[in-house]
């Protein structure tokens, strides 16, 4: 009777050692869930290493995971953590501002010059990021690219007075052209932004005109004349004059 009476026990205790296991696996698992959950007092997370984690209703995710917030979080430079207002607190640094517990910049420079090299920087979330633009083909200043150059064109003679029959050495350059002609009013005519050519022989005041194309779209011309030496002759007696020789001739 006895044993019978101790065997029953056993089993009784059993069973509710059991339940008791089966009511603690319950809490521990039961309710744990994939995704977050959040009550009007607290926000729970079962996102972790160890179960269920009790987060302050103050976190700002919503809903959030373990790890979310913490007592200390992380502020920007010059902010310190406020638990009453869950909120960094504070001062931004020179030229940033305060949005949302943040310090992000006032203003970016925009358009800026380094070099030759044309730069636009603009605000990206909290920070002020840049891109390259363009390398000014003729220099950046005051944040932009620098216009093209009027041209610059020069032609001379060589040498510019010479004995009737003679020629010249004709020259040009040219700087911020396209495009340049030379061309004299004896029919000689060369192309080229610079060069050097010899005239066809000069026998009477010869001029030559250098016309160039800007590359900023303008035309510039510039002229060389040459001369011939003046031939000195004895006047010719009355009813004669001189020939192309020189020499007295009967009219």
């Amino acid at each position: 009777m006895n044993d019978n009476s101790s065997a029953g026990k056993w089993k009784q205790n059993s069973r509710a050692a059991l339940a008791i296991f089966g009511l603690l696996m319950l809490l521990a698992f039961g309710f744990s869930s994939k995704e977050p959950f959040h009550s009007s007092e607290y926000r729970f997370s079962d996102n972790s290493s160890h179960g269920l984690a009790i987060m302050p209703a103050s976190c700002p995710s919503d809903p959030h995971y373990s790890g979310d917030c913490s007592d200390n979080p992380t502020c920007p430079a010059g902010f310190t953590y406020d638990p009453a207002s869950g909120e960094c607190v504070g001062s931004c640094p020179a030229g940033t501002t305060e949005v949302g517990g943040r310090c992000v910049p006032t203003s970016c420079r925009g358009y800026y010059c380094q070099g030759n090299d044309l730069y636009y920087e603009h605000a990206s979330g909290d920070r002020c990021v840049w891109n390259k633009v363009q390398t000014c083909a003729y220099g950046c200043s005051g944040a932009a690219c620098l216009p093209p150059p009027a041209p610059q064109i020069e032609i001379h003679a060589r040498p510019s007075i010479v004995s009737a029959g003679d020629t010249s050495n004709i020259s040009w350059s040219s700087h911020y052209t396209t495009s340049c002609t030379v061309s004299g009013d004896n029919g000689d005519s060369w192309t080229g932004l610079t060069g050097e050519q010899v005239s066809k022989p000069i026998v009477r005041q010869t001029i030559y005109t250098l016309v160039c194309d800007g590359v900023d779209g303008s035309s510039k011309s510039a002229s060389v004349t040459i001369n011939i030496i003046p031939n000195w002759q004895e006047p010719c007696s009355q009813g004669f004059h001189h020939d192309t020789t020189g020499k007295c001739v009967p009219d």
